[in-house]
């Protein structure tokens, strides 16, 4: 009999008595045996879009690029929302189910691919998007460990991830930061959110994080506020794409359930900023998360 089921597929036994510490030692010995035999593929190119402040548009940018992502590429493309505090992914992509980030970690120890695509949104051929939670989850209930293992499993089920990390560091996205292939840091141009922009960065190259990475975007921009030059020689950094402001068109399209039109000015420049982006040469992050000392103690020194 054991050896029938084994010819037949079988990759483990259990003896009676069961008991739950054996059945999960089986059952990770499954998975693991799985995972090995899965033909492997490239994980996914990975960008996180981060916020100065809370008001900056870190999020309407993470849409509209990963959008403007996947129709420039043809390629698999997962919007992930890790802002466990605001989560408006959900509500800009229009996203028909309400599954989150919280159930992928609930769901953990039997995730597979099936499981996933029931937890994901499929918003367009080649989009997913993964909502936040809509019910309020506190900071300790997820452990940032927890959000690094959702982000490794969808780097390997995606060609690209775009992640919204909401806005400021926390420890929580933090320790998503090692997965980038790059970061945007969205910023606007009044003096305070310059000046919250500012510590990031500086934290950012003091705590070892490849400077390389981190693109600056200054978003919202008025004609009479400080321009990408100037705000370039007051930071030091060099500011990647100036946004024009477009508060009206937001706020229309936000009523009909829409992203801004590719024809406007703010669209024609999130896709030059995009197709710029897709034509460089990115640099393959070491796999798990860059683990900075002191971390915990750094990033609520912010």
């Amino acid at each position: 009999g054991l050896l029938s089921a084994f010819r037949a597929g079988a990759d483990d036994c259990l003896y009676l008595p069961v008991d739950e510490a054996t059945v999960r030692q089986v059952f990770e010995r499954v998975v693991e045996k799985r995972e090995s035999q899965r033909p492997q593929r490239p994980l996914a190119k990975t960008v996180g879009f981060l916020s100065a402040t809370g008001g900056c548009g870190g999020t309407v940018l993470a849409c509209h690029f990963a959008n403007e992502l996947w129709r420039a590429s043809s390629q698999s493309t997962l919007l992930a929302d890790f802002d466990l505090a605001a989560g408006m992914v959900g509500f800009w992509m229009r996203s028909p189910n309400d599954y989150s980030i919280w159930d992928v970690v609930r769901a953990w120890q039997r995730l597979d691919a099936t499981m996933w695509r029931g937890l994901v949104s499929a918003i367009q051929p080649h989009l997913d998007v993964l909502n936040a939670p809509t019910e309020v989850v506190a900071d300790e209930a997820l452990d940032p460990e927890q959000l690094s293992n959702v982000m490794q499993f969808a780097r390997t089920h995606y060609e690209w991830v775009v992640a919204d990390l909401g806005s400021s560091i926390t420890p929580l996205s933090f320790r998503l930061l090692g997965h980038l292939s790059a970061l945007f840091l969205v910023s606007t141009a009044e003096l305070p959110i310059l000046y919250q922009t500012k510590r990031i960065l500086r934290k950012l190259v003091t705590l070892g994080y490849p400077r390389g990475r981190v693109r600056l975007v200054l978003n919202c921009v008025r004609k009479r506020q400080l321009q990408a030059d100037e705000v370039a020689e007051a930071l030091g950094w060099e500011v990647e794409a100036d946004l024009p402001f477009a508060g009206a068109e937001i706020e229309e399209v936000q009523a009909d359930g829409h992203l801004v039109s590719r024809k406007s000015e703010l669209g024609k420049r999130i896709a030059q900023l995009t197709a710029r982006f897709m034509s460089e040469r990115l640099e393959e992050p070491e796999g798990l998360p860059v683990k900075f000392p002191g971390m915990a103690h750094q990033v609520k020194a912010l």
